[in-house]
């Protein structure tokens, strides 16, 4: 078989295979097309219920309630609608992470050490965080406590007093916790990856929350 007549062989299976394959896409392509056309306005997958309820108090705040009776526990969460990208001219200060910090030091009603101790003795476990568009107040433990976790958990949206002492304290909790965050690798690569992927966006300021401003 002479050079010449390799070269042409080959050039033939090249172009037999790009057919093959261009055929078989564009049959592909029209078969999707015809299913998503022929689909009926309703769709026929049928999504389980996600057993919650919403119900919207008259003064605007809206309750959640999911119901999961596998195990005697409850978590009782507060979320607030307002996060590290919706600190308006002060982003990148860090107020919704400080003042995460400060809710649970202390109440008109409770201090800081009566509101730890009342949740431990019901078995209960409290702790808050801090996300772009969140922050979410949280305690956790057995069933029978909910009326406890709920108490203490109006009782700090309501009446914090946000004590100076208390707040400097945190400072340096929040800037440990920074320490850690820019030495984990997996985080890192995150924070960059939304510095690129949100450049127009406030997301880009989050790298920039260190210890500066408020903290």
């Amino acid at each position: 078989m002479t050079s010449y007549f390799r070269q042409v062989l080959a050039v033939f299976i090249l172009i037999v295979a790009f057919a093959t394959a261009a055929a078989w896409l564009f049959k592909k392509s029209s078969g999707r097309q015809k299913i998503m056309t022929g689909m009926p306005s309703k769709s026929s997958i049928e999504v389980p219920p996600l057993g919650a309820r919403l119900v919207v108090l008259d003064n605007g705040l809206s309750v959640i309630i999911k119901e999961d009776r596998n195990a005697p526990v409850v978590s009782a969460q507060m979320w607030v609608g307002a996060g590290s990208i919706t600190e308006g001219k002060w982003l990148g200060a860090g107020l919704s992470h400080i003042l995460e910090h400060m809710l649970f030091k202390g109440t008109t009603t409770r201090s800081n050490s009566q509101i730890a101790q009342e949740v431990q003795d019901k078995g209960c476990q409290i702790n808050a965080y801090t996300s772009f568009d969140r922050t979410v107040y949280y305690i956790s433990g057995p069933a029978d406590a909910w009326t406890t976790m709920t108490d203490v958990l109006f009782d700090a949206m309501r009446n914090s007093t946000l004590p100076p002492d208390e707040y400097v304290k945190e400072q340096e909790v929040i800037r440990r916790e920074f320490a850690m965050g820019y030495d984990n690798p997996d985080r890192m690569s995150m924070l960059l990856m939304f510095e690129q992927g949100y450049t127009p966006a406030p997301l880009t300021k989050f790298p920039r929350h260190r210890s500066s401003g408020c903290l």
